[in-house]
Formats: C-alpha cells, structure tokens, sequence
C-alpha cells in the first residue's frame, strides 16, 4: 500500500486499515457503492493481520466482476456477496465488528 501525498499521514485506505487492525476486528464488512477499491485493500490487509472475515457488498454481477479484476490476487481474501448493502447490513452481517460503508452508496 503506498503511503499518501504527505509522507506523514497515511492515505484514507491506510487509515482504515489500521482502525480494524488496532480494533483486532474478526468479522469486516464492506460495503461498495460500485467496485471494490484502495479501501477494501486496505480492510483485506486487517484481515490478514488479525485473522479475521473480510465480506465485500456490491450491488451487482458487473460490480462484482470489476472488484475481483481489481483486487487480483487478493481476491481470495474476499468473500463477496450481491446484494441490497442495507439489508444485508440490518440482517446478514449485523454481528460485524467492524463495517465500512461507501459514502457514495445510495440511501445510506
């Protein structure tokens, strides 16, 4: 992961991840407005540092296709699910102790 602008502060992805990490959360959620990005790198390296489940929330098939093409190798990392994000959120994944949601998701 690359260090931000200012050799400093880390990067939002950078910032996030070390929430997660220094929280040891075990169960991670994200929640993507489109594909998979810098941020659920960033939560796929907690993951692996902690040892926990890493979901990933995209809204549909080409988002998730696009997701695993970015994420490359790291895809197995991921559990991915299709779905409505806040559904899933309220029932599915509501044990989650620690979830990211993508500003940019609709109604949210």
């Amino acid at each position: 992961m690359k260090m931000g602008k200012r050799a400093n502060e880390p990067d939002g992805a950078e910032f996030i991840s070390a929430i997660a990490a220094g929280n040891n959360a075990q169960f991670m959620v994200v929640a993507c407005a489109a594909m998979a990005g810098s941020t659920t790198l960033g939560i796929i390296a907690a993951s692996h540092q902690t040892g926990g489940r890493l979901v990933c929330i995209v809204k549909g098939i080409g988002q998730l296709e696009s997701s695993k093409q970015v994420l490359n190798s790291d895809t197995y990392r991921v559990e991915f699910v299709v779905g409505n994000a806040e559904s899933l959120l309220s029932n599915e994944y509501k044990s989650a102790d620690f979830v990211v949601i993508d500003c940019n998701l609709e109604n949210h």
